[in-house]
């Protein structure tokens, strides 16, 4: 792959990142976010929205493999860490949030909890930094699959639950009840950790995407 092409696909996908970063947190700033991984999943389809996500995925396809890796841990990885942060030095919501699954003694919910709220945050972080970068993909795919697992049993047994994704506030206005939506947008979580954890190496310098589109033996004839 030519450098010329691998740096114009770096710079679409760092200018289409910027431009959706910019959008999200102007719309979070006026509210219109408010209500949970529902709202923002409409938010994100929406057309401007939806072509910025694209051409990310674009030029990161242009940059190369290890660019659409990149691309795919800093989106897993922040979504692992907006998802824990505000969990971590106040768990007891959302152990509320958990316990109303029931599908855990109540003498195991807050260990539970405290654990899954870390395990989160450090696996968002490992993947963002390119670190230990298969397990923190398989410990990413696990995670999304107990989720959907969790969510979908719960809708199978009739229960009327808030998700406590991201907000984990019980107003009526912010609550974010579970529906298959949320199983599918978990569904996708999974498919895109296996992804990762089948085409990354075990260590990916997060900015290596942006100055070596492929290994030299990627490059190289046998």
């Amino acid at each position: 792959m030519s450098a010329g092409r691998a740096r114009a696909g770096c710079a679409v996908m760092a200018v289409a990142l910027a431009a959706l970063a910019i959008r999200v947190a102007l719309e979070w700033q006026s509210g219109g976010l408010a209500g949970g991984s529902d709202r923002i999943g409409a938010y994100l389809s929406k057309p401007f929205q939806l072509a910025l996500l694209i051409a990310v995925l674009l030029g990161a396809a242009l940059a190369g493999r290890k660019a659409v890796v990149f691309a795919l841990r800093l989106m897993l990885g922040v979504i692992f860490i907006y998802a824990s942060y505000n969990k971590l030095f106040d768990p007891q919501p959302f152990a509320n949030k958990v316990e109303n699954y029931r599908l855990l003694p109540r003498a195991l919910v807050n260990v539970f909890t405290i654990s899954l709220v870390w395990v989160e945050f450090v696996t968002g972080v490992l993947l963002i930094l390119g670190l230990v970068t298969r397990g923190a993909a398989l410990v990413s795919a696990i995670l999304y699959l107990t989720f959907s697992i969790a969510m979908a049993s719960a809708l199978m047994r009739g229960l009327d639950i808030d998700c406590g994704c991201f907000t984990l506030s019980t107003a009526s206005a912010d609550a974010d009840k579970i529906s298959w939506g949320h199983v599918v947008w978990r569904l996708a979580g999974l498919a895109l950790s296996v992804l990762v954890l089948r085409v990354s190496v075990p260590r990916e310098a997060p900015l290596r995407a942006f100055t070596h589109a492929e290994d030299s033996s990627e490059t190289s004839p046998a």
